[in-house]
């Protein structure tokens, strides 16, 4: 008798434990972590791969900041590439632009100039949509549309990971 009773306990448990991973393994669990500095994000998966599990916030900045500088500087490279145009130029202007926002964002955050570091990324964010805008003025496709995209996402983290230092 005792004996179906641990086989009805074995059952429900290994029911719940499968519950409770698929749960995780799909992103639910994750959203209960009050370490988590991407549960408010709008793009949660893509800031979590940009925060890589850093749970202190100004760490995070940085390492987005980073992250973001490197990024700007491959799709430069990339514009590089794409052969002469005034589209490009703006391109290829901006991207470096965007560096040096950057790169002055950092040195207001080191000074704790939060006003400082959220201009510069919000004029970051803005030289990528310019790119864009240089090639819709002129009614052509953009072949770095996706590489705007990108960098637009990972910018709009950037200021978003700014709100949250005090």
């Amino acid at each position: 008798m005792a004996f179906k009773h641990y086989n009805f306990f074995s059952l429900v448990f290994l029911a719940t434990t499968t519950i409770l991973l698929a749960g995780h393994s799909n992103g639910l669990a994750v959203d209960l972590d009050p370490n988590d500095l991407c549960k408010d994000a709008d793009n949660k998966l893509f800031c979590r791969a940009i925060v890589n599990n850093l749970t202190d916030t100004h760490d995070a900045v940085v390492s987005a900041i980073h992250k973001l500088i490197y990024a700007s500087k491959n799709a430069k490279k990339l514009a590089l590439k794409q052969g002469n145009s005034e589209e490009i130029d703006v391109c290829i202007e901006n991207f470096e632009e965007s560096i040096d926002n950057l790169k002055s964002g950092l040195k207001g955050l080191e000074e704790h100039d939060l006003p400082t570091l959220n201009i510069n990324l919000s004029a970051a964010l803005t030289n990528y949509v310019t790119c864009d805008d240089a090639f819709s003025d002129f009614g052509k496709t953009n072949p770095l549309a996706e590489t705007d995209a990108f960098l637009e996402e990972m910018a709009s983290n950037c200021l978003y990971l700014s709100t949250l230092i005090h």
